[in-house]
C-alpha cells in the first residue's frame, strides 16, 4: 500500500534541484508507475550517484526495492531517506512493511505507531500495525488495530480476513468464521478468505464443508503453491478408475505426502495404477509402499497417464469425514537400517524417546509450532536417553545441545533420508515431536507419538481433543494459551514421569 502511495504522491522538491534532475526523477517516477522498474531503478540510482542524499531518488527506490523483494536494500534506503525528512507518514508505511517482512517484529511496530502519529486516521497503517501485533502475539491490541482500520475504510476484504485470522488465534472461533463469511460477501474472488474458512471448518471437524473450500488454496497468492498444468484430467472421485493410470502428486510439506498416502490401497482397490511421485529424501521409506504401482522422483519426467491428482486433494476426492479416515499406509520396512541404527545406539537399560522440537524454519508457521530446546530441555526427565530425530540444527539448539553434554544424542550428519528416520523411529519406546514431518512418519509406523501442538494446530489436529482421527498412535498435547509452551510442557513431563516411573527433574 505505501510503496503504491510513493507512486502516487507528487515529486516532493529535494533543495538545489535543478530542472534536469528533477525532469530526471519524474522520468523514473513514470517508468516506476508503468512497471518498468528495471528503467526506473537506473534512474533513481543515476540521481543517487550525483546526489546521495537526495530524498526523493532514497524514497521510490526504497519503495522500487521492496517490490522486488530486495528488503534489505529497502531498509537502508528508507532510513536514508527518513532521517532526511522524518515527516512523511507513507514512508515509515514503507519501512514498516519491509522491516515486517525481514521478521523485525519490534521496529515494524515501532513505524506503524510513527506513521499513525503523523496521519492518526492513516488506514493502512493500523492494518499493517495489527499484523505485526498479530505476529508478536499481542491478539487483542491487534484485534482493536483491526477494527480502526476497518472503521477508516481500508481495504474490507482484507481486513476482515486479517482479523478473522486474530480472533481465531484468540479462541474467538465463530467471530473469526463471521469475518470470513463478511469478507467473502464483500469480495467473493478474495481468496485468502476462502482458505481461512477452511481451515476454521477443518480445524472445527467439519470436512464436509472445509475440504470442498481447501480446494480453493490453488488462488491464495500467499500460500505460493500455484496449481500444477497437466495435460491429463484431474481426478475428483467421480471418473473411473478401473485399468486407468493415475499420478499422485505432493504439493505442500513432506508431512502432507506422508499423510494422504493412506489413500494408495484404496485408488488400488478401485482398480488404478497408481503413481507415486515423491521427493528423494522420502523416496526409500516409501519404495515399495502398499498401494503404489510405482513411484517416481519430482522433477523426472512424468509417464502416460490417465488423470492425476494432488495428494491434499485425495480427502475430498473419497469424501473423508471425521469419523471414516482411512487408516495410514504401510511403510516397507528396511531391515538392514534398522539393524544398523540399533547396533549404532546399543541396548538401553533407560526408557528411550526420540525428540524433534523444530521443523522446517522457512515454514509459514514455524514461529508457532517449534518449541527452542533452551524450552524443551527442563521438561525432559533426566531419567531416558533422549535421541534427536532431525537430521538439522539451528545455531541457538546447537549451543544448548552442547551444555547438555550427550543428554540427548545427535546423529544429523549420518541420517540420510526418511528411511534413516523411520529406522531409528522404530527403536524408539516413543517418540515426542512439534508438528513437523518426523511426527507423521512415527505416527505413520505405529510408533507411540505424542505430537506437542502450538494454540491454534493445523487444521489436522482439530480441536479440544487429545487423539488424532489421523494416527491411533498419536496423542497431541497442547498449548493452553496462544504462544506459550508453559502448561504443554508440564503436562508432557507428568506424563512422561507417570508412563515410565519416573521421579527425576529435567535435563
Amino acid at each position: 500500500m505505501g510503496m503504491i502511495e510513493a507512486l502516487e504522491e507528487p515529486v516532493i522538491p529535494h533543495p538545489g534541484d535543478e530542472g534536469s534532475v528533477r525532469a530526471l526523477l519524474e522520468r523514473a517516477a513514470a517508468f516506476h508507475r508503468n512497471g518498468d522498474i528495471d528503467k526506473a531503478q537506473t534512474l533513481y540510482e543515476e540521481i543517487l550517484c550525483a546526489d546521495p542524499d537526495h530524498f526523493g531518488s532514497l524514497r521510490l527506490l526504497g519503495a522500487l526495492s521492496y517490490q522486488k523483494g530486495n528488503d534489505f536494500r529497502a531498509i537502508e534506503l528508507l532510513k536514508r531517506a527518513i532521517r532526511i525528512n522524518p515527516h512523511l507518514a507513507s514512508a515509515y508505511l514503507d519501512l514498516g512493511n519491509a522491516l515486517q517482512r525481514t521478521r523485525q517484529w519490534e521496529m515494524a511496530e515501532a513505524c506503524y505507531d510513527a506513521a499513525i502519529a503523523l496521519e492518526p486516521d492513516y488506514a493502512a497503517a493500523h492494518n499493517n500495525r495489527g499484523k505485526v501485533l498479530h505476529e508478536s502475539g499481542k491478539l487483542e491490541e491487534a484485534i482493536l488495530s483491526y477494527r480502526r482500520a476497518i472503521a477508516l475504510g481500508e481495504n474490507p476484504a482484507e481486513v476482515l480476513n486479517n482479523l478473522g485470522n486474530a480472533l481465531e488465534d484468540a479462541g474467538r472461533s465463530a467471530d473469526a468464521a463471521s469475518c470470513y463469511d463478511r469478507a467473502i460477501a464483500i469480495d467473493p474472488a478474495h481468496a485468502e478468505s476462502y482458505w481461512n474458512k477452511a481451515l476454521h471448518l477443518l480445524r472445527a471437524g467439519d470436512f464436509q464443508h472445509g475440504f470442498p473450500l481447501y480446494e480453493r488454496r490453488w488462488e491464495n497468492p500467499a500460500l505460493g503453491i500455484p496449481a500444477r498444468k497437466f495435460s491429463m484430467p484431474c481426478w475428483t472421485g467421480v471418473q473411473s478408475l478401473r485399468g486407468r493410470a493415475i499420478l499422485l502428486h505432493n504439493e505442500q510439506g513432506l508431512g502432507d505426502l506422508i499423510q494422504c498416502s493412506r489413500y494408495a490401497p484404496l485408488l488400488k482397490d478401485l482398480g488404478a495404477h497408481v503413481i507415486l511421485e515423491v521427493p528423494s529424501d522420502l523416496q526409500a521409506v516409501m519404495q515399495g509402499m502398499e498401494g503404489v504401482d510405482r513411484l517416481i522422483l519430482q522433477g523426472e519426467a512424468v509417464p502416460a497417464c490417465d488423470l492425476h491428482c494432488a495428494v491434499l486433494s485425495l480427502p475430498l476426492a473419497f469424501r473423508t469425514t471425521a469419523a471414516d479416515v482411512p487408516k495410514p499406509a504401510r511403510l516397507r520396512s528396511d531391515e538392514p537400517r534398522r539393524a544398523r541404527w540399533g547396533a549404532r545406539l546399543g541396548t538401553g537399560l533407560r526408557p528411550r524417546i526420540g525428540v524433534a522440537w523444530s521443523g522446517n524454519a522457512a515454514h509459514w508457521n514455524d514461529r508457532n509450532r517449534s518449541v527452542p530446546l533452551s524450552t524443551l530441555a527442563p521438561h525432559l526427565p533426566a531419567d531416558c536417553e533422549y535421541v534427536c530425530l532431525q537430521k538439522e540444527l539451528r545455531d541457538e539448539d546447537r549451543e544448548v545441545l552442547n551444555r547438555l553434554d550427550g543428554k540427548i544424542s545427535f546423529h544429523g550428519g549420518d541420517i540420510a533420508d526418511f528411511a534413516d528416520t523411520a529406522a531409528l523411529c522404530g527403536l524408539m519406546d516413543l517418540v515426542v515431536s512439534v508438528d513437523t514431518s518426523v511426527a507423521h512418519l512415527a505416527a505413520t509406523l505405529g510408533t507411540p507419538t505424542w505430537i506437542l501442538l502450538p494454540y491454534t494446530p493445523d487444521w489436522r489436529w482439530m480441536l479440544h481433543r487429545g487423539d488424532s482421527v489421523w494416527y491411533p498412535s498419536a496423542r497431541l498435547i497442547r498449548q493452553h494459551a496462544y504462544g506459550d509452551w508453559t502448561a504443554a510442557l508440564a503436562q508432557l513431563h507428568r506424563n512422561l514421569s507417570f508412563m515410565f516411573h519416573l521421579t527425576g527433574s529435567g535435563l
